[in-house]
């Protein structure tokens, strides 16, 4: 056994540099993690409507799942070449791009799994839970059971319930949390997505519900614009106002009426259930639909990128 007080004397100083050099590792570390959450913290403006009235708003946007559902029951084939792909999660370094991308990336989940593909699920799965988790909103996907439901494909109603509920208790918590950028930008996301999705299934799948479905996205977006047109100032947020604004444009010449029905009183487990069944009645033309394709794509894929 060496016992040599040199020795001694350089283990001591070996160690010392090491634990010195691990806590300046650490302390940068530290520095870089409060430096970014306090960029993440600046003062937002403030709302000019109150959050009950935002989520309200948010509330009556139909969820892309609606959509998804639409396509496969148009008789669209299943086309994994049109969803934004897994690969790109990498290229989104802050917590906008995050946001607006796992909004899409849960939209891509829904399509995926309304057509029952478990393998494809987990690929993108796996995307939704890394950039989750960079937000610091993970928690709300139980992954370790979605990924055991997925050996099996019969199983893919459980899949896609756990993850519809995931995003639904996700926004729940964001919304309690004061982080409402986040929650709109997943919804903003997801609605684009679902849109993008839409026109590309109704050029290569003609029909008047799909195109009515098009044309319905009008009312839709211009709730968007006024949820986004509250964050003023925001240079991420203004941005993409413009960009809406110009998808906007787009849709300028659909026409959308409505007709007044007949309200209907009936009783739902016991609880009085009141319907007024109004409609809308869209026109929209093929040249229009091209055009709104046109538009969505180019917006979509300058935020996919």
């Amino acid at each position: 056994m060496v016992n040599c007080k040199c020795f001694k004397g350089f283990l001591f100083l070996s160690a010392m540099l090491v634990l010195l050099f691990s806590c300046a590792n650490g302390t940068e570390d530290r520095m870089e993690e409060l430096l970014k959450e306090s960029e993440e913290q600046k003062v937002k403006p403030e709302l000019e409507v109150p959050r009950e009235m935002l989520y309200e708003i948010i509330q009556q946007i139909p969820s892309p799942l609606e959509i998804s559902n639409l396509i496969k029951q148009s008789g669209a084939v299943y086309s994994e070449e049109i969803l934004n792909p897994v690969e790109h999660s990498k290229n989104y370094v802050n917590k906008y791009a995050q946001a607006i991308n796992l909004g899409i990336y849960g939209t891509d989940l829904g399509y995926i799994n309304i057509y029952s593909k478990y393998q494809a699920s987990i690929v993108y799965l796996a995307a939704v839970r890394e950039m989750s988790e960079e937000l610091r909103i993970g928690q709300f996907f139980d992954f370790t059971t979605i990924a055991r439901l997925a050996a099996n494909s019969s199983e893919i109603d459980s899949i896609l319930y756990i993850s519809t509920q995931g995003f639904d208790n996700m926004n729940v918590y964001l919304k309690e949390q004061g982080r409402d950028e986040i929650s709109i930008l997943l919804l903003v996301g997801g609605w684009l997505e679902a849109v993008y999705i839409l026109t590309e299934v109704a050029s290569k799948y003609p029909s008047d519900e799909l195109y009515e479905r098009v044309g319905d996205q009008k009312i839709m977006l211009d709730d968007l614009i006024l949820i986004m047109s509250l964050y003023k100032g925001d240079p991420y947020f203004e941005k993409i106002s413009k960009s809406f604004e110009v998808l906007k444009e787009a849709f300028s010449s659909v026409e959308i009426s409505y007709v007044q029905g007949e309200r209907t009183i009936s009783e739902v487990d016991g609880v009085l259930v009141i319907e007024d069944n109004n409609k809308s009645i869209v026109k929209i033309s093929e040249v229009q639909v091209d055009n709104i394709k046109k538009v969505v794509h180019e917006l979509r894929n300058e935020l996919v990128r």
